[in-house]
């Protein structure tokens, strides 16, 4: 019995035994457990640290950089409103965005340091610059503040950048004959690796040697080195855009040849096979094209190049998204692509598989994956009529005025939006993007975001709208012209039977204008709307140029425009209220030579005192030759025994629009667009045979062989209006006009 009682006591304590062992295991196994895990969150943490504290250093060093060209840009103009805050590398956000008038042409682009000899390509084409030490760039140029370390010396740590890894990005010419993967710089080029920029508690500071104040971290010493940085800056605005260059074998020369776009750029020329210019095309417009094959061995047929050329010339949004399929639970096919980095693209030409990869890579040096440009016309007038040797007074001076809100002529970036509406081009004027537009939405864009396109002219006919083919926008949408587009871009409604003329109604009605408003004056339009043709002519021709004579007054009448008053106002002694008037007629002029027809457009404008009610009518001039002079050659001969009076009538043609080229032509045909002509016999008598006629004797109507000035016209002989131009031709056949020449 007593030994059971001992047996079953030594069982419960190996039994407890193994339970405490269990337990001590388990234990150890959740410390190690936590202890392994905590340890990989330290360390995870730590290289979160690292990494934030990398990213924190690496976004500061672009905002130092950045703030350097910041400071160029601000240092190579004369900004506006000034002064410019001197505590800051950007200007203080202010209600009036900041403008940057240039203080020569030449700081439009960035200075590059090393500069090129003039005349010469640098011989890395793409760099601007980079951080080296002793940086000498001139003004109006920011120095790199870079220290006399370079990148590729080994660090403390045991770190550096080798060449090949400066030239990453493919912009930096490769030697000849170097694999795709090897991106070291060709030795030709004398490449030299950035210097590193010491960051310290104060910013980035240039040591010439080592300073121990470097690695000094005591809360005092504001030299302590947070970290270092390196830069090399490229220029890609020159580069072809790979989202949009390059067009597919099949094409025909008659549809890639007119060119135009980027898009029938030949690639070939930068040495890229046609076969990997297909792979290119085919990966980027596969929906839009539709090839067939795949990625990299397309095959384009005919149909194929000429759905890629219509993508192409339907294109609306500058090529900035893809055409998508409709989506439908049966359309599976795949979308066009688009090059989102520099990476992608330097992945497919180099890791994908092109038949010529090295060629391809070497290419990269030449393209891009985006390369756009504000289309806003930045033009400001440049000189005070003064600085022309004009008018010393304040009423011309031109460049002095350019921001006044009340000057005819302003510097076009300073005007700005200030009610809300909705652009051509289908965008909200304030704060940009697509209808409804935000009331709400504060403004002050440009009011002038894009350049006039000359194509819309092509709507206007001299009986009406031209439709035979799109000239205008809508919302955006390449569209023909109609009514409403042609009072928004124009200000013009047609005047149909009996008129035949265009009216200068402005933006709304149909009731002719007297005259044309300022950039100010629309910007301020409780309808907001962007300026039309002619507002824009008025801006940027200078306001002391048109609308002047020799004189308003009595004693100073003799002016060639006296007989024509729309031209010339003789009760306006200042400045010419007729200015609009030759504003119309300077656009009346393009609109008539954009088009190859014979006939003038007419446009009503003003109001005519002659003819009460209706407005003056000006007529657009042709680009074809006028008659500038007549010279008249009298002669006596005799025939038989009676002495013949006769004469030379010789017409002086005179293009405006172009020199005279050598040697003038030599057949001029004249006609007569109405009446016939008729004969005119004159019986004279013979003078004494002491008269004698010189080959200098000759009569001519040319202005500068004139004594005296003549004095001005005082009526308008054969005044043509827009209703009664016809296309009539009365060709003079008689006889006696055949001295003519």
């Amino acid at each position: 019995m007593g030994s059971f009682r001992q047996a079953h006591f030594a069982s419960k304590q190996g039994a407890a035994l193994l339970i405490v062992l269990a337990l001590v295991v388990l234990l150890t196994g959740v410390s190690v457990a936590y202890l392994s895990r905590t340890t990989g969150d330290r360390q995870v943490a730590h290289a979160s640290f690292s990494q934030s504290k990398v990213d924190e250093l690496a976004a500061s060093a672009m905002d130092l950089v950045i703030g350097d060209f910041q400071r160029e840009i601000a240092n190579g103009s004369s900004p506006t409103p000034s002064p410019l805050p001197t505590t800051s590398p950007m200007p203080i956000p202010t209600a009036t965005p900041f403008v940057y008038p240039l203080s020569t042409p030449a700081n439009i682009v960035p200075m590059r340091n090393p500069t090129s000899t003039p005349g010469t390509t640098p011989a890395i084409p793409n760099r601007i610059r980079s951080s080296v030490r002793s940086d000498s760039i001139a003004s109006p140029g920011v120095p790199s503040r870079a220290s006399a370390v370079s990148s590729t010396e080994l660090s403390a740590n045991g770190r550096l950048v080798k060449l090949a890894r400066w030239n990453k990005h493919y912009l930096i010419p490769r030697q000849a004959g170097a694999s795709a993967s090897d991106t070291t710089p060709d030795p030709i080029l004398g490449f030299t690796a950035p210097d590193w920029v010491i960051l310290t508690r104060n910013g980035p500071v240039a040591f010439s040697t080592w300073n121990s104040t470097l690695k000094d971290s005591s809360q005092s010493n504001n030299s302590y080195c947070v970290g270092r940085y390196a830069y090399a800056i490229y220029d890609e605005g020159g580069l072809l855009d790979v989202n949009v260059a390059g067009y597919p074998s099949s094409a025909t020369a008659a549809q890639y040849g007119p060119k135009g776009v980027s898009a029938f750029a030949d690639l070939t020329v930068l040495g890229l096979s046609q076969t990997d210019i297909n792979a290119i095309v085919g990966w980027r417009n596969y929906f839009s094209a539709g090839p067939s094959g795949n990625f990299p061995n397309f095959n384009f047929n005919a149909n194929a190049a000429t759905n890629y050329v219509n993508s192409v010339l339907s294109n609306t949004n500058g090529f900035m998204t893809v055409p998508v399929p409709s989506s439908t639970p049966n359309n599976m096919s795949n979308t066009d692509q688009q090059f989102t980095t520099r990476q992608s693209l330097i992945n497919l030409l180099v890791n994908s598989g092109l038949s010529d990869a090295a060629t391809a890579a070497y290419a990269l040096q030449y393209l891009g994956t985006f390369s756009r440009e504000l289309n806003a016309p930045s033009w400001a007038p440049t000189l005070n009529a003064s600085d022309m040797r004009g008018d010393t007074g304040t009423t011309y001076a031109y460049r002095t005025n350019a921001d006044s809100t009340t000057a005819i002529n302003r510097s076009l970036l300073g005007v700005r939006v200030v009610n809300q509406f909705i652009r051509a081009d289908g965008t909200c004027s304030c704060g940009g993007g697509p209808p409804p537009c935000d009331t709400q939405q504060p403004c002050g864009a440009p009011l002038i975001n894009r350049r006039f396109p000359l194509t819309r002219l092509a709507g206007l006919g001299p009986s009406g709208i031209v439709t035979t083919a799109n000239s205008t926008i809508v919302n955006g949408v390449p569209s023909v012209a109609t009514t409403a587009t042609i009072q928004r871009d124009f200000g013009l409604v047609w005047n149909g039977a009996p008129n035949y003329r265009w009216d200068y109604a402005g933006p709304s009605g149909t009731t002719p204008q007297t005259s044309i408003e300022t950039l100010d004056q629309k910007a301020n339009e409780s309808q907001g709307r962007e300026p039309n043709f002619f507002e824009l002519l008025k801006a940027v021709i200078l306001s002391g140029s048109v609308g002047l004579g020799s004189g308003a007054d009595v004693a100073h009448t003799r002016t060639f425009v006296a007989a024509e008053p729309k031209y010339w106002n003789t009760a306006d002694t200042t400045h010419g209220t007729s200015s609009d008037y030759q504003i119309m007629q300077i656009g009346a002029n393009i609109i008539n030579q954009w088009d190859s027809g014979n006939l003038p457009i007419f446009i009503g404008f003003g109001q005519d005192p002659s003819n009460v009610g209706n407005p003056y009518e000006i007529a657009g001039i042709k680009n074809l030759p006028y008659l500038s002079k007549i010279v008249f050659k009298p002669y006596w001969h005799k025939v038989s025994s009676n002495e013949k009076f006769d004469a030379w009538i010789l017409p002086g043609l005179w293009n405006p629009h172009q020199n005279a080229p050598t040697p003038a032509s030599q057949n001029v045909r004249v006609q007569l667009t109405l009446g016939t002509g008729t004969r005119v016999t004159v019986t004279a008598t013979s003078p004494a045979a002491t008269s004698q006629i010189t080959a200098t004797s000759f009569m001519t109507f040319s202005a500068p062989t004139f004594g005296p000035t003549p004095s001005a016209p005082k009526s308008v002989i054969i005044s043509q209006s827009s209703g009664n131009v016809t296309q009539a031709l009365t060709t003079i056949t008689d006889s006696n006009f055949h001295r003519w020449r």
